[in-house]
């Protein structure tokens, strides 16, 4: 399985597009209502979502990817010697300081399916590995998010194709 690194831009243009999802008040095609209930791991109302930091949950969210891919990418070399990189402190410095740009839905949902190409552990890491790597509980729960947030938007724009509209209940 091969590996692209994703740029930081990409990753900026997640971040502003989750951080958004909290403040959308109507759904359209760069403001998907749908990742309100996706993106946070708990139950939370719009009328606490001022209570939630929405942006620390993005950044977490994005930082994460930037790890995982780097992982992918080096072939899990750090992963393997239980260690991280000096490199992640610069780039991750940069991604906090890059301003992202809105996003459409469909945009946001392939931008998503390409971070999850190229964050996978599969094919770097045997099942012991894995099973030891100090970020693995990360792994998994940052997984979980982005397989919940590509299912919201994936439903959520099929929903608005004419064939579905057209298509008989049941």
């Amino acid at each position: 399985m091969s590996t692209i690194a994703i740029n930081i831009q990409s990753l900026a243009n997640v971040r502003a597009a989750l951080s958004k999802s909290f403040t959308w008040r109507e759904d359209s095609d760069s403001t998907p209502l749908c990742l309100f209930d996706a993106f946070m791991p708990t139950f939370v109302s719009r009328f606490n979502a001022k209570r939630v930091h929405v942006s620390r949950a993005a950044w977490k969210f994005v930082q994460a990817a930037y790890i995982f891919n780097s992982e992918a990418y080096n072939c899990g070399k750090f992963a393997k010697q239980n260690a991280e990189p000096v490199e992640y402190n610069s780039a991750l410095k940069a991604l906090k300081f890059t301003k992202g740009m809105q996003l459409s839905k469909v945009q946001l949902l392939k931008t998503l399916q390409f971070i999850k190409y190229n964050t996978q552990a599969k094919g770097w890491l045997t099942d012991e590995e894995f099973n030891q790597w100090a970020r693995r509980d990360e792994y998994l729960y940052f997984h979980k998010r982005l397989n919940a947030i590509i299912l919201a938007l994936l439903e959520d724009v099929v929903s608005k194709t004419k064939e579905y509209q057209e298509a008989q209940w049941g």
